[in-house]
């Protein structure tokens, strides 16, 4: 089972740093294509999405 565990575990980190990656891609993208309001109009939506992915682990974790 751990053996399990450290996969997951190794494909979460790999998933999380392709997404840090993606999103440093599209905010170079947008200020280079976009004005500076949709640059904060994205991380604003980014930010709500962590926050939003952090509070559902939390609540789960406390769950079990």
């Amino acid at each position: 089972m751990t053996a399990v565990k450290a996969i997951l575990a190794t494909v979460g980190i790999v998933f999380a740093a392709l997404c840090v990656a993606l999103t440093v891609l599209v905010i170079v993208w947008l200020t280079g294509n976009y004005g500076v309001e949709r640059l904060i109009a994205v991380a604003s939506f980014l930010v709500g999405a962590a926050g939003l992915l952090f509070g559902v682990i939390a609540h789960f974790r406390h769950r079990h």
